[in-house]
């Protein structure tokens, strides 16, 4: 099981010393309950002794918790997602399944060179956003999160559904959140092949709320995310390690508009860290070229890994991959972020 540290990683907004606002839950718990009893009504959070599993298990209580939690977030945007590694499925009734997922092929798969000059270079030289210099009634985001709502059977297979949700936040924090549970994917072929037959002709995805509007406060931070330096380093928790700064990097981009001058001091911070290394060139799972760091913490069996857009520094996309096996345990999605007048 993870560890304290890596469970306030886990939650991130959801962990009260995190400075980050908590809106309600996307759906009620009796919702979340029953949607995953329903697609994995013979698993059961707990592996038997022995079971084939190779990365600490989170119960879904903690994983129910973490999942309700949404710090602001994204742009509206239609970008189909790219399956990096194997193709969608269905059961033998014809339910449809998520694709096993391989980690990021990184440009530097061996002996990467350390991120921090890059980094400086990459801050120094950022180009604008389409957002940049704009606003609107709201701030939106759109991103999609995978590890959150996690089966396990009591043979050790597992499955997560991929959740997205778009949110729409006034400067007061109040706004409009909208969760749409997709089918889930899988860590490795087996477990897709055992929850293929478990599920039979039972639906892989229960349709929840459409989306809850939520009061003043509660959908985001109502002001903008500092560009001071010292204020924003304590906000990213330096201190705590750089698995946990990637993280809280992470939570930040779902929770705020993060403008230029911003973007340019997280990866200046970045730099400064001891730890992190350029993976070069990658594609994320959406498809798009970007740049990528990683940060190994072989204690706990992680490696975090964040993808940027090479020009504007945007963060496309945050991955913790098990270091021993190299299968993906968690991943969040940025497909964009902007401003909004209407709500969706």
């Amino acid at each position: 099981m993870f560890g304290e540290r890596q469970i306030q990683t886990l939650l991130g907004p959801a962990d009260p010393a995190r400075d980050v606002t908590v809106p309600p839950a996307p759906c009620s718990p009796r919702e979340l309950i029953a949607r995953a009893e329903a697609a994995a009504r013979d698993s059961a959070v707990a592996h038997r002794a022995g079971a084939r599993r190779t990365r600490p298990s989170r119960r879904l209580v903690l994983i129910a918790a973490a999942a309700a939690v949404i710090a602001g977030a994204g742009t509206t945007a239609a970008v189909a997602l790219r399956r990096d590694a194997g193709t969608a499925t269905g059961t033998p009734n014809g339910t449809q399944l998520g694709p096993v997922l391989q980690p990021i092929a990184y440009q530097y798969e061996t002996d990467p060179p350390p991120a921090a000059s890059y980094l400086r270079t990459l801050a120094g030289q950022l180009t604008a956003t389409p957002y940049d210099g704009h606003t609107g009634r709201y701030a939106y985001h759109d991103y999609k999160d995978w590890g959150g709502m996690e089966a396990t059977s009591p043979e050790g297979y597992t499955m997560s559904y991929v959740e997205e949700r778009r949110t729409w936040v006034a400067p007061d924090g109040s706004g409009r959140i909208r969760t749409t549970t997709l089918p889930p994917e899988f860590p490795d072929a087996a477990s897709q092949r055992y929850y293929q037959q478990k599920l039979g002709g039972r639906p892989a995805v229960q349709p929840g709320r459409p989306y809850d509007d939520v009061p003043a406060g509660m959908a985001g931070p109502g002001q903008p995310l500092t560009s001071d330096r010292a204020e924003l380093a304590q906000k990213l928790h330096v201190d705590e390690g750089g698995g946990a700064t990637a993280k809280t990097i992470m939570d930040k981009y779902q929770a705020y508009i993060v403008p230029r001058a911003a973007r340019a001091q997280i990866l200046d911070i970045l730099a400064d860290l001891p730890g992190f290394v350029w993976r070069g060139q990658v594609t994320d799972r959406a498809g798009r070229a970007g740049v990528a760091v990683s940060f190994d913490d072989p204690q706990n069996d992680q490696q975090s890994i964040m993808i940027f857009d090479a020009h504007t520094g945007e963060l496309y996309a945050h991955e913790i991959v098990s270091m021993r096996e190299r299968r993906v345990a968690v991943y969040t999605l940025f497909l964009r972020y902007g401003y909004a007048d209407q709500l969706g």
